[in-house]
């Protein structure tokens, strides 16, 4: 070990290219790493940091990684900018958006009311949704959430290497940083299925002549009547429009007369928008919030050796 551990008892916070820099130092000197980095390396930052002026740590951490840099071109690799890119939030809405059109085109010409593939879509949504409620009311941070630090432990780097022991130690430091990054791309990817799922519904309806009804073991009309008014009333404030028996459409679109689905249609679609009203506010916190720690992100260490 080339000096005496960085004290995590001074939490300071720096944009993210600094923060690295900041996280290789402390990584050098929590661990033994011979002659990489050793008590002179320590001293000589020491040093020039304090002649430099400025944010102590910042400047120590800027000399010792271009020193470490310079002695292992992998620790060089790992100071240039990360991988991340804005364009990835593009890319997970279009390939939301092309899986619900994909989506949507599993339910064919003939529609069942009660078996529609997005009912299962936008009830898992609202499940998550229930979930980030509860923590939110528990007072918990996403970022601290058990599933985000299981997809720590599965997404942190692994290997003995120095590359890889420092990637890992940086994705323990900056998790709230990756977290909320993880969590931008997730829902744009949402967003886009949502959207994806409104245009494949009038895409379709544009060159075929959709038709709807429906067919249960166990429901009668009245019920189905029931659950339709209580899952689409929503839906219906919104657009004004009230919604259609079923009766008449008991086995309509599957064996018996035709019944013609554009009612329905925008009842459907005006409740995909609804859901995704709040996934797009999810989505603006999560971007502001990397965005924010991207540029001001906590770090638990402190200034490394003083003499």
């Amino acid at each position: 070990m080339a000096g005496p551990p960085l004290d995590d008892s001074h939490p300071f916070a720096a944009p993210e290219a600094d923060a690295r820099r900041v996280v290789l130092l402390d990584w050098a000197e929590t661990r033994d790493v011979g002659a990489l980095w050793s008590p002179d390396d320590a001293r000589w930052a020491t040093q020039r940091a304090r002649a430099q002026g400025g944010d102590f740590r910042v400047a120590r951490a800027r000399h010792a990684a271009q020193r470490l840099g310079e002695r292992d071109d992998r620790l060089a690799k790992f100071l240039q900018p990360g991988p991340w890119s804005p364009g990835w939030v593009l890319l997970a809405a279009a390939l939301g958006l092309a899986l619900g059109l994909l989506t949507d085109r599993l339910g064919g010409q003939q529609l069942n009311l009660l078996a529609l593939p997005l009912w299962w879509v936008l009830g898992l949504q609202l499940l998550a949704y229930t979930v980030l409620l509860a923590l939110a009311l528990r007072g918990r941070r996403l970022g601290n959430a058990p599933h985000w630090r299981l997809t720590q432990r599965v997404l942190a780097p692994r290997g003995r290497g120095r590359a890889a022991q420092v990637q890992a130690h940086w994705w323990r430091l900056s998790l709230p940083l990756q977290a909320a990054r993880a969590a931008l791309l997730w829902h744009a990817g949402l967003i886009g299925l949502n959207l994806g799922l409104i245009a494949g519904l009038y895409l379709r309806a544009l060159g075929l002549e959709i038709l709807i009804g429906w067919e249960s073991t166990y429901l009668d009309a009245a019920q189905v009547q029931r659950l339709a008014n209580v899952v689409l009333a929503p839906a219906a404030a919104l657009t004004g429009m009230t919604v259609p028996d079923v009766a008449p459409l008991r086995h309509g679109a599957l064996q018996g007369p035709a019944a013609l689905a554009a009612d329905w249609l925008h009842l459907l679609a005006a409740t995909v928008a609804l859901v995704t009203v709040p996934r797009l506010l999810l989505a603006l916190h999560a971007g502001l919030r990397s965005w924010r720690l991207a540029r001001h992100l906590p770090l638990a260490v402190g200034s490394g050796p003083g003499d």
